[in-house]
């Protein structure tokens, strides 16, 4: 767990995920890989179900998760919403992550955000022994972009265990733990190294003002202490000056640096009365394996804790302040990296069961305070300090009742403010690489993670109440999907059932529009219209005129069935050939037609009554007569008008046919032979 500007991130111990919860209402805001539906088919991260996340930070605008390895990952997150911004890959596809450092700004590259990885992969074994010809090196690494920076040369048949930035130089320490290496945080450049046996575990240094590193040989003491530059690899001074009368037995906490004192403390075994002895200690590197004479000792040994704190600059004991009785340190304190705090003049010392305040300048007892019973801090959880209220916070096991204990101390006062049980354990770390479990806080808040089972819940209390402001319970073994197994198989179900529905919906449309389709294809087969166009006659619509109707009706018969007789009759007239050739005067070729053809006169001679003069039936069997009085000439002449009446009657009807006013057509036919009027012949 840590904790950003607004938000709790919360990294699972089974399997790759991520939990961003707010720190102010706990609500979870996002995971990652993101929780949606589409992540069943599409996957946000390459990684297999074995993998994990180790840490997550936020960093201004952008959280940063990494994944160990192999393979191994690094991740670019939006803090709002948790989008992949970008992705980093290990340039060797079979190297581990060991560690990080940073994030820092780059001097040489326009304040860039760098962060700073070491890696190891492994090689084939060679020589007679089989060692692994295994490498190691440093990557620089672009928050903003995801991109490299830069990497130092490999470091030969090495594994890195522990990599810290100190200022512009980045320690790396192997697994062997038996030599520190300084690179430049700009280029990665190897600036020294040094060959010496360190505690590997959490770290083997501690920064200290002035740029000078505090290195501890052993990790279960008594251990020796050194002093080296960070920047060149100078050693200043090798050993501290040990007590006489509190001897360090073992099972020490880690150092703690501040205000140019060494503060930490041990099992040890205690002669005399205890009192403050550095008049009567000696110096040197191995002096915490020398005897002690008898004559100085005036009562026997007896065994307990003592506190002791040493100069910065000259590795000489300040004071030493001896506790007997059956109070110790956790076991491993030192490994996982437990030590004292300090705060306004005060260490605080955490043992299994009670808190020690000791002024720390001379070393003298302030005040102290046993637990209650059941409640026993373990090595790897670190407390929190409020540093406005000066209040200290803690959390102890009861292992009888898997609960955990959590307790707020006023240090001014030593005094238990609040305590508050929770359900679940604290959850230990896989090992002290891991580094302890520690408490945040953000906002007067403290936040506290208790685990039952594979659900783990993080709940927030008030600093100075302890009241609980929210509590959300997540799931800590994500693995692949952090889906419930029945939840993930109803979703599925619903998930193909959603997709079958709309399925048959779309076959089902389509299978309608085909049908129609198919439908309307015999429909249009249907038609008889043949290959050639048709005549079909459409009467005009009535205008008021009784007579439309019967033109139109004389139009269409002259035009369906005598247009070639009216031809020929014209072409006649015009030539003088005799009026033999006209319709009304040519036999008929079929006798089914006879009756049409009187009637078409018929109606010909109301409408031009001078045709009679011709043939017609106004002629009354007189045509004989007729001709014989006028002559063949003006017979003829009396059918060529005829004709032309017929033609300009023929005309008439195909302009009312065209939407023409049928009234034009009728005033362009000749009216009656006037009885004083002479003939046109």
């Amino acid at each position: 767990m840590s904790v950003g500007r607004r938000d709790v991130y919360y990294t699972t111990w089974s399997g790759p995920g991520l939990y961003t919860v707010n720190a102010g209402t706990g609500h979870v805001r996002w995971q990652f890989p993101l929780d949606n539906w589409f992540r069943y088919w599409v996957k946000d991260i390459d990684l297999p179900a074995s993998a994990s996340f180790s840490y997550a930070e936020e960093v201004k605008d952008l959280v940063y998760v990494t994944a160990p390895g192999p393979p191994s990952r690094v991740y670019g997150l939006k803090a709002k919403s948790g989008s992949r911004q970008w992705e980093f890959k290990s340039p060797v596809a079979s190297a581990a992550l060991a560690d990080l450092a940073g994030p820092a700004y780059s001097s040489s590259r326009a304040r860039t955000r760098t962060l700073f990885l070491a890696y190891n992969a492994p090689g084939p074994a060679t020589g007679p022994g089989g060692a692994s010809n295994s490498s190691s090196w440093l990557q620089a690494l672009d928050i903003d972009r995801g991109a490299a920076l830069w990497r130092s040369e490999p470091l030969q048949q090495m594994q890195l265990q522990q990599l810290d930035l100190h200022r512009q130089t980045l320690v790396a320490m192997p697994a062997a733990a038996d030599a520190l290496y300084g690179f430049n945080y700009s280029d990665g450049e190897l600036m020294w190294s040094r060959q010496r046996q360190f505690c590997s575990t959490p770290s083997p240094i501690a920064e200290s003002y002035g740029g000078q590193l505090v290195l501890a040989s052993s990790c279960s003491g008594p251990f020796d202490l050194a002093v080296m530059g960070a920047e060149t690899g100078t050693l200043y001074w090798d050993g501290w000056q040990v007590p006489s009368d509190a001897v360090p037995t073992g099972n020490c906490t880690y150092v703690s640096v501040k205000d140019n004192n060494i503060v930490f403390g041990c099992s040890c075994s205690i002669h005399g009365k205890g009192k403050h002895s550095s008049s009567s200690s000696s110096r040197g590197p191995k002096q915490h394996e020398q005897k002690h004479p008898s004559s100085d000792l005036h009562a026997a040994a007896v065994p307990g804790i003592c506190m002791y704190s040493v100069s910065m600059r000259s590795g000489k004991l300040h004071w030493v302040l001896p506790v007997p009785g059956e109070a110790r340190f956790p076991a491993s304190s030192q490994q996982w990296g437990m030590r004292a705090l300090q705060h306004e003049g005060l260490a605080i010392f955490l043992a299994e069961d009670r808190v020690y305040a000791v002024d720390a300048y001379w070393g003298n007892l302030s005040w102290s305070l046993k637990l209650e019973i059941g409640d026993t801090i373990q090595p790897w959880q670190q407390p929190a300090l409020e540093v406005l209220s000066g209040t200290l916070l803690l959390t102890a096991l009861r292992p009888s009742s898997n609960k955990t204990a959590v307790a707020a101390i006023s240090l001014t006062q030593g005094k238990l403010i609040w305590r508050r049980t929770v359900n679940g354990s604290a959850q230990q770390p896989a090992g002290p690489s891991e580094g302890p479990q520690q408490l945040w806080l953000y906002g007067g808040h403290v936040y506290v993670e208790a685990c039952k089972g594979t659900t783990c819940c993080l709940r927030a209390f008030n600093v100075s109440s302890g009241k609980r402001r929210w509590g959300v319970c997540l799931d800590a073994q994500r693995g692949e999907d952090a889906t419930h197994p029945h939840a993930q198989f109803a979703i599925w179900v619903i998930t193909l059932v959603t997709v079958a529905s709309i399925a048959l919906l779309i076959v089902g449309a389509a299978l309608l529009y085909v049908h129609r389709w198919s439908e309307e294809r015999k429909i249009l087969e249907g038609d008889d219209d043949g290959s050639s166009p048709r005549h079909t006659y459409r009467p005009l619509p009535d205008r008021g005129d009784g007579s439309d109707s019967e033109g139109e009706g004389t139009a269409e018969r002259f035009r369906a069935r005598n247009s070639g007789g009216v031809a020929a009759a014209a072409a006649a007239g015009r030539s003088g050939s005799g009026f033999a050739v006209t319709p009304f005067a040519q036999p008929l070729a079929a006798a089914g037609l006879q009756q049409d053809q009187q009637q078409q006169q018929q109606q010909q001679q109301q409408l031009y009554p001078g045709l009679g003069r011709v043939g017609g039936p106004a002629a009354g069997g007189q045509s004989g007569r007729f001709v014989g009085q006028r002559g063949i000439g003006e017979v003829a002449a009396t059918a060529a008008a005829d004709v032309q009446a017929i033609g300009q009657h023929q005309e008439a009807v195909w302009v009312q046919e065209r939407g023409a006013i049928s009234g034009m057509a009728r005033a362009r036919v000749p009216a009656d032979d006037q009885p004083n009027q002479p003939d046109s012949g």
